[in-house]
């Protein structure tokens, strides 16, 4: 079984949904995530998904991000692409600055991917 397929079974993608409200025409949305610890120097944050939403005043939808495993990989000291077990922490807002929600799930096991198997954007949906 391919290594990657492998991952998928044995790993949940990550699922958040906010409900957005509007007050202004369009409103971007956003999720970050941030690994709590990692064997190897990470970013703060890292820009999982992006997705622009129209609202008229008033108006409320529910954008679900959905992000692979494989996003989380990061070369490792032998330069080979890792998904390392640990806790992610989520954060959703309209920018980095201004998180309306947040939460934290779990890589609950660690494994290589090739390069062009690794996910680099999450999947939007409203």
């Amino acid at each position: 079984m391919h290594r990657v397929e492998k991952m998928r079974q044995q790993m949940k993608c990550a699922y958040r949904q906010m409900v957005v409200y509007g007050s202004k025409q369009k409103l971007k949305t956003l999720e970050c995530m941030r690994d709590v610890y990692a064997s190897m120097a990470r970013p703060v944050k890292e820009l999982a998904g992006f997705k622009r939403v129209t609202l008229k005043p008033g108006e409320k939808k529910t954008v679900v991000f959905e992000v692979e495993a494989s996003q989380m990989a990061f070369l490792d000291t032998d330069m080979q692409w890792k998904v390392e077990k640990g806790t992610i922490l989520v954060e959703v807002g309209s920018s980095s600055e201004d998180i309306r929600l947040n939460g934290v799930y779990k890589v609950i096991v660690s494994c290589w991917i090739e390069g062009q198997d690794r996910a680099f954007y999450a999947k939007a949906f409203v």
